[in-house]
């Protein structure tokens, strides 16, 4: 009888433990209040919950996908549904992954030095560097979306994909690198287990798998990677680690180029 309660107080431990790392991961991911349904906050680790980031990428990606079919039904043009869903994206995400690409911008174009450089993305103003980059890749983006919306039944998955695999790329510096402020929120992540990172890897690909072209899957994946890696050299080079900006802003960079990929790939 003491073994069995023993099993199920386990067992509610770790469901509970399940559910914060979920409400509280889509919190942070998104505008939507969700941690506010376990009010015992403390007991959330943001390095814990890394396996379940794919998860809550999906339904994310769940919600803009079909924000954006839903539009491709009725008789508005690609290019307005393109902006409507941008829209939407931020307002639901907050801009949190757009804010981190600004500020590398601002600081890696205008630092002439890694502590110079980390002062710049400290610094709450939007400089030159962050609008004309904001405004590159979020262009790219829109005109990409464009192009993508004629592809009506592929758009939903094609869209959760896009969000599941530019959150698991932040895997790469976090792995690699070293926060450049071990005392922030972001420096929680140097220590998190290779059971969770495998675990996050895994949830990864078995949703990229079970939702589109093996094929075209490979390529998104090689192409996640490439990009992980590559920009995790370039932030060293430039502050010497991560912190969130970095972090969002290859989030950023990795949809787009998976966008691009779509374009030139989807027959």
């Amino acid at each position: 009888m003491k073994k069995l309660d023993y099993l199920l107080l386990n067992k509610l431990i770790v469901t509970k433990k399940v559910m914060i790392d979920f409400f509280c991961s889509l919190s942070f991911f998104t505008r939507i209040p969700t941690h506010c349904l376990y009010n015992d906050y403390s007991s959330f680790s943001f390095a814990r919950s890394v396996w379940i980031w794919p998860i809550c990428s999906a339904v994310i990606g769940s919600i803009e996908g079909f924000f954006l079919y839903i539009f491709t039904l009725t008789s508005l043009s690609a290019s307005l549904i393109a902006f409507l869903g941008l829209g939407f994206h931020l307002i639901l995400t907050g801009g949190l992954h757009e804010d981190g690409l600004a500020d590398c911008a601002d600081g890696f174009g205008g630092g002439y030095n890694s502590k110079q450089k980390l002062a710049i993305m400290k610094d709450s103003r939007l400089g030159t560097y962050g609008v004309l980059t904001l405004f590159i890749i979020l262009g790219i983006q829109i005109n990409a979306m464009t192009s993508l919306l004629s592809f009506h039944q592929k758009i939903v998955p094609l869209i959760i994909i896009i969000a599941v695999l530019s959150r698991s790329s932040m895997l790469g510096p976090i792995l690699i690198l070293v926060p450049t402020n071990p005392k922030s929120s972001v420096s929680q992540l140097n220590s998190i287990s290779i059971i969770s990172c495998l675990i996050h890897l895994g949830i990864t690909i078995g949703l990229c798998f079970l939702l589109f072209n093996w094929k075209l899957i490979i390529l998104y994946v090689l192409t996640s990677i490439a990009i992980s890696l590559l920009f995790s050299l370039i932030t060293y080079q430039q502050i010497k680690g991560y912190n969130g900006d970095s972090l969002g802003a290859l989030q950023v960079l990795t949809a787009t180029a998976l966008f691009i990929i779509s374009i030139l790939l989807l027959p």
